[in-house]
């Protein structure tokens, strides 16, 4: 028993360290701006791990990023200027989530003191230092950017060095100050550098709250589970954005789209309200749910014909969805805004693959009509509910009305009057009327289905004319639908031919002195004779044949030439060439 405490202690250890690492956690920033909306301005509050209070600002008329409020600031503005204890001495993060005015110019964003002294600074396109300045991409982007700054420097001496974050400012090489024009939505300093594990939760948590898509990171929430792997779901990266709850961070997003494309696809927990904080809705604790696209045209994708494949014409695009906690109970409404779609026509349909392969089959396929369709152009899908089997994920996408379209299968018809039609609409909205017409008897055939597939049977063959209608009174038109038995149309030249004697008896008599009489007595030629012999006594046929014209000639009314004479000799003599 002594020999295995040793490994009793260490199996102790190892999983109180396990379940430690698996406690939610999130830094507390040494300086915290948030923006906060107040009636019709909008106020910057600053968190510090000592006090809480706001900052004034010019900003009178308030924007949004995602439905959350943002400072709208402009370069007259006095730049915000954050004392902070910096708690290393010689290190610093900063996170900052903006939207600068334009991606032609430069803007600074911050800026850090150290004893009133200019220490370094970041623009939306360099990271600028005393003695140099270092260039990067995407810190200029026309769309919001999570801009995330690690830095360190020597060790000081002197303990008791005074920090200062300003916000809204920089500062070149040569002491030229740099304004910010844009809006500035939030910014968490650390006086540290913090891990991986943290710096993927705070990215996470300005991803989510801002509509901004990572670049090659996971999405992880405060317990570092992750709730979007890079790789795993690598085919849909682009346009990710995604609802969520979480008290330690203070997150509690519960509408969202993606800033990258804020004119197109938006998701909310309920139903949709003007910002973030007037949605009554209520998320749980960890309850999360992302989506993004694997950035296919917004247009109707082909088929390679004028039929599609799917019981509607879908977007090319498709999305992936996950959700995770509640969020599968939890009622939600999508929007979209039918401007971005060129060449598409409504009614819209959203279009939820629910087995998550892709293929929108039509058994795993449900079809979500539009709830209302605003002034604007914008259509609202209400009450869906993500994942409904469980499997971890759905696919999405947008179904369109184009006009009805027909396909005829398997079109059948043994006799005259057992023919077959299958009938396959796409398009429109069920109910469908079908009007099925024979051209011939104007017989008509009349049906309303809620479905897309009809047979038809027992029908005379001949040709038909198909009418459709939709619920909306669409109206589709096929004519030159042909149903053909193997003898229609034929019959009775059959009939006549049976009963005319004379040429019967000619048929008769042809079948039996031909291949009757004469393949049994060629081959017994063969039998008593050599082949040779025997062959070119069979091939002097077209010498033979000429003996019934010489005979009847007044009843054919043609002279044999001799040419005709010539040519049947010639071919006697070359069979006979071939055995010599």
């Amino acid at each position: 028993m002594k020999k295995q405490l040793p490994f009793l202690f260490l199996l102790t250890f190892l999983y109180c360290f396990h379940a430690f690492s698996q406690q939610a956690h999130f830094s507390q920033p040494d300086i915290w701006l948030l923006p906060e909306s107040s009636g019709s301005r909008t106020l910057m509050r600053v968190n510090t791990p000592d006090t809480s209070y706001y900052l004034s600002v010019q900003d009178t008329c308030g924007r949004l990023i995602n439905y959350q409020p943002a400072i709208v600031w402009d370069t007259s503005m006095h730049p915000l200027r954050i004392p902070y204890n910096n708690t290393s001495g010689f290190e610093q993060t900063a996170f900052v989530a903006y939207h600068c005015k334009d991606s032609l110019n430069e803007y600074g964003i911050w800026l850090l003191e150290r004893d009133s002294i200019w220490h370094n600074s970041q623009t939306t396109r360099r990271f600028i230092k005393s003695k140099g300045a270092t260039e990067y991409q995407n810190g200029g982007m026309d769309m919001p950017v999570i801009n995330t700054s690690v830095q360190a420097w020597a060790k000081s001496r002197s303990r008791n060095k005074e920090y200062a974050f300003i916000l809204g400012q920089s500062r070149s090489c040569d002491s030229v100050f740099i304004p910010f024009s844009g809006l500035l939505a939030e910014s968490l300093v650390y006086g540290e550098c913090p891990d991986r594990r943290q710096t993927g939760i705070i990215q996470t948590y300005l991803a989510l709250k801002y509509g901004i898509s990572l670049i090659a990171n996971n999405y992880v929430d405060c317990r570092d589970s992750i709730l979007w792997d890079y790789r795993r779901d690598s085919a849909y990266i682009s346009g990710i954005a995604g609802l969520g709850k979480d008290s330690l961070s203070g997150l509690d997003q519960k509408q969202s789209h993606s800033t990258s494309e804020p004119l197109f696809l938006g998701i909310s927990a309920g139903h949709f309200s003007v910002s973030n904080g007037e949605n009554r809705s209520v998320l749980q604790q960890n309850d999360y749910l992302l989506w993004g696209h694997d950035c296919g045209e917004l247009q109707v994708a082909g088929s390679g014909s004028d039929f599609y494949p799917y019981a509607h014409p879908l977007l090319a695009r498709r999305w992936l969805i996950r959700p995770y906690g509640n969020m599968r109970h939890t009622p939600t409404e999508a929007v979209i805004h039918a401007g971005a779609l060129s060449g598409v026509s409504g009614p819209y349909r959203l279009a939820i693959d629910r087995s998550g392969t892709g293929n929108f089959e039509s058994v795993f396929t449900e079809y979500i009509p539009a709830d209302s369709v605003s002034a604007s152009g914008e259509v609202f899908f209400s009450n869906i509910y993500w994942d409904v089997d469980s499997s971890g994920s759905d696919l999405f996408t947008i179904a369109t009305g184009a006009s009805l379209l027909c396909r005829i299968q398997n079109p059948s018809c043994s006799n005259h009057a057992d023919g077959i039609l299958d009938i396959e609409l796409v398009g429109g909205v069920s109910p469908y009327r079908y009007l099925l017409t024979h051209t011939g008897n104007h017989q008509r055939w009349r049906r309303q289905s809620g479905q897309r597939i009809q047979q038809f049977s027992s029908l005379p063959a001949g040709e038909y004319i198909l009418e459709a209608y939709d619920s909306e009174n669409r109206y589709l038109k096929k004519e030159g639908i042909s149903l053909r038995s193997l003898l229609s149309g034929r019959l009775g030249a059959v009939r006549a031919a049976l009963r005319d004697r004379r040429a019967m008896g000619a048929v008769f008599a042809g079948s039996v002195f031909g291949p009757f009489l004469g393949v049994s007595l060629s081959l017994m030629a063969v039998q008593y004779a050599s082949t040779a012999v025997a062959s070119t006594i069979m091939a002097t046929t077209p010498i033979l044949i000429l003996v019934p014209y010489l005979l009847f000639r007044r009843h054919y009314n043609k002279r044999i030439t001799g040419a005709e004479i010539a040519g049947a000799v010639l071919s006697v003599v070359g069979v006979s060439l071939f055995f010599l």
